[in-house]
């Protein structure tokens, strides 16, 4: 009897580790077939990710600094302009950096989009130049060239950029030769049809200033209850004469961060526009543009944040 039973208990251990190996061996295959479909999805997942940064890097290096291009339209509404000036339209345009992401194809583009919005006054609020290229005269002659054939019924002025002050005899001999008239740390009072002007103050932040020139007397003529634009190409500097209350600051410089992500903003931030590079912000009531700009810097691209010019309506509210 006890030898059966022995007999009975063999076979039962015996057919459950059988079972349990079984078990072991499916279980085991499982996980081999779960590997082999890892390793499989590995190389397609690098792939995907290898295109995907392809994409970008030729997307924001040679379509959207090149071939993209937008403008930004604002009304501003103001009680010290009168009839005359309703509907008055002024076109800023910066940060050219000519001969980075920008030649002669690219300027005749801009130039005949700004003629195209026919515009009353004509701003430039700096950098034609980029320091880190240096300039030929047949580009100096096409720069020139196509500034002068910007066309507008009043008046065309430009500030100095950064960059531009390091080549500021080179920059004002374009200037002249394309009839542009260059504010520097000074204001000019703007005319239409009436005898009330518009105040335009051109600041150079590369030298010694005085910014209570903004509100100062022009040719002995009291500005105080003017509409008062203020040009500035670095927008962290507003701080430094924000008490002097214009109506309108105009900056540039950022080149809007280069890379823009959503809900973050500018990833790409110079020194000069780390504080306010947003395109639009109120301080002390009152508004502030900053221009993103048409070309690109040493980091040649730009994503999320195609090159754009930016008109301005005045209405009288």
């Amino acid at each position: 009897m006890r030898e059966e039973r022995r007999r009975e208990q063999t076979k039962l251990l015996n057919k459950l580790k059988g079972i349990e190996t079984e078990e072991e061996e499916k279980k085991e295959d499982k996980n081999e077939t779960k590997q082999i479909k890892e390793k499989k999805k590995t190389p397609k997942l690098f792939f995907f990710i290898f295109l995907i940064i392809t994409f970008v890097i030729i997307y924001s290096t040679y379509i959207e600094p090149k071939l993209l291009f937008k403008v930004n339209e604002y009304s501003i509404k103001t009680n010290k302009i009168d009839e005359t000036m309703n509907g008055l339209k002024i076109v800023s345009f910066s940060d050219i950096h000519y001969g980075t992401t920008i030649g002669e194809k690219e300027l005749t583009k801009y130039i005949k989009k700004i003629n195209s919005l026919k515009p009353d006054i004509i701003i430039f609020t700096g950098d034609l130049f980029d320091r880190n290229i240096k300039i030929q005269q047949d580009s100096i002659n096409i720069i020139k060239e196509k500034l002068g054939e910007l066309e507008a019924s009043l008046y065309k002025y430009a500030i100095y950029g950064d960059n531009d002050y390091e080549n500021k005899e080179q920059y004002q001999d374009i200037l002249n030769s394309s009839n542009f008239t260059l504010i520097d740390n000074s204001s000019k009072l703007l005319y239409t049809e009436s005898n009330i002007p518009i105040v335009l103050s051109g600041i150079n932040d590369y030298e010694k200033i005085d910014y209570t020139f903004i509100n100062n007397p022009i040719d002995d003529i009291d500005i105080s209850n003017y509409y008062k634009i203020v040009l500035d190409h670095e927008p962290d500097n507003v701080d430094n004469y924000i008490s002097t209350n214009p109506d309108l600051i105009l900056t540039a410089h950022s080149l809007g961060g280069l890379i823009r992500i959503p809900k973050i903003g500018g990833i790409i931030n110079k020194v000069g526009s780390k504080k306010h590079n947003k395109n639009y912000e109120k301080i002390n009531n009152i508004i502030v543009y900053n221009s993103y700009g048409l070309g690109t810097s040493n980091i040649k691209i730009r994503f999320n944040n195609p090159p754009s010019i930016d008109l301005y309506r005045l209405y009288l509210d």
